[in-house]
């Protein structure tokens, strides 16, 4: 799954390279900052240092790529409208306020051993660029079996222009089925903005911590969805991926936004 999500964001950065947008007799670029220099690594006599530090390089990718690639030159924060589009064809604009809060239901169908279904809902505020995200699921097996979800954590945007943004945040998260499982959670995600669509990438890392210290469970949950909108609401249709250990969950799932 890890290897798939790598090799998606990587097919990305080359299209975002690509593209361009004019809106409002504007010419818009996704690759921003034509000033970037990414000089070659310094390679010193040393081998085991110059390994070090390309493969610190390589860990680091996937914020130094978008931060040189989106983020512009010019003065002055970017801006929210009141809801995305609403003067213009991009997400963030020039002129506008500083915050931005809304909130999100979702229905999930899981295709697992036993066929499971779910509701949950999140909440998102964010100022300028830091923000905070909290998001709860509780799912229901043909068996009555149930799981409940609840994940809070913040995050910041290291990398944005007009039409997308790069977001990574960890905090906490807990999971009870048998046992309540407390975890942590490191989210890497990608938002994609084009009048009247968003696509959006996102990826959880998850560890937890059962009662039992030997069995630590490792997560990873990745979805991607595509939202239709319509001034402050929006309508979203996407598909889910689980991976608990060795084992993965999939399925579809639906879900309505507004902005407040």
């Amino acid at each position: 799954m890890i290897k798939k999500t790598i090799a998606f964001i990587l097919i990305l950065f080359i299209t975002l390279s690509l593209y361009s947008y004019e809106s409002n007799g504007r010419k818009y670029s996704f690759y921003q900052n034509n000033n970037t220099n990414f000089e070659d690594v310094p390679v010193d006599e040393d081998e085991g240092d110059a390994a070090f530090k390309i493969l610190l390089l390589i860990a680091l990718a996937p914020f130094y790529i978008p931060y040189g690639l989106l983020e512009r030159d010019e003065t002055g924060p970017l801006k929210f409208q009141k809801y995305p589009f609403e003067n213009t064809n991009s997400f963030y604009f020039d002129e506008g306020k500083n915050w931005c809060v809304n909130s999100s239901l979702l229905l999930h169908y899981i295709n697992a051993k036993d066929d499971s279904y779910g509701f949950g809902s999140n909440i998102y505020f964010q100022y300028n660029r830091f923000g905070l995200r909290v998001n709860i699921f509780q799912y229901k097996s043909k068996n009555n079996e149930k799981l409940s979800k609840l994940s809070i954590y913040p995050f910041y945007t290291f990398a944005r222009n007009e039409f997308i943004n790069f977001q990574t945040g960890i905090g906490y998260n807990y999971e009870k089925s048998n046992e309540g499982i407390h975890g942590l959670v490191w989210n890497y995600q990608i938002n994609l903005y084009s009048k009247p669509l968003r696509f959006q990438l996102s990826n959880d890392l998850i560890i937890g911590f059962p009662k039992n210290k030997e069995n630590v469970r490792y997560n990873e949950n990745l979805n991607v969805n595509i939202s239709y909108y319509i001034k402050s609401i929006s309508l979203s249709l996407g598909y889910y991926f689980n991976t608990v250990n060795k084992e993965t969950m999939y399925g579809p799932f639906i879900g309505m936004n507004y902005y407040f």
